[in-house]
């Protein structure tokens, strides 16, 4: 796994992208002992190599291509048009909230029942 970056000054030069970034990138196992009685943990390391394009750019590094909440909503509300209500049952329902205040959304997407019976309808919310 490559380290993505984003660099401001390209940002503001009209290149707003996340890029894999990084050389001579390594995982290695450490040597890092956790608080005695605890369970035996393993814990990994991660190196790399990384020349900035430009002088006094303030740069921001992940370990993958950040996915905003803004997307995440974009996108649900762009699943929920496509589908034919019909024929898909659709629910989005908040499981419960992110450290920002966020709904967390549980989305249920299967075949609409065969009919409104209790029977039917008791399937569905199984």
């Amino acid at each position: 796994m490559q380290p993505v970056l984003y660099s401001v000054r390209e940002a503001l030069g009209g290149r707003p992208h996340w890029v894999r970034s990084g050389t001579e990138i390594c995982y290695y196992r450490n040597h890092h002992c956790p608080a005695r009685g605890r369970r035996r943990t393993t814990f990994y390391t991660l190196t790399f190599t990384i020349t900035f394009k430009h002088s006094e750019d303030v740069c921001y590094l992940a370990y993958h291509y950040p996915y905003t909440y803004s997307a995440l909503k974009a996108n649900l509300k762009l699943l929920q048009r496509s589908v034919d209500p019909t024929k898909v049952f659709f629910q989005q329902q908040a499981l419960c909230s992110s450290l920002a205040g966020n709904p967390c959304p549980v989305v249920t997407i299967t075949a609409c029942p065969a009919s409104r019976s209790w029977r039917d309808m008791h399937q569905l919310r199984e």
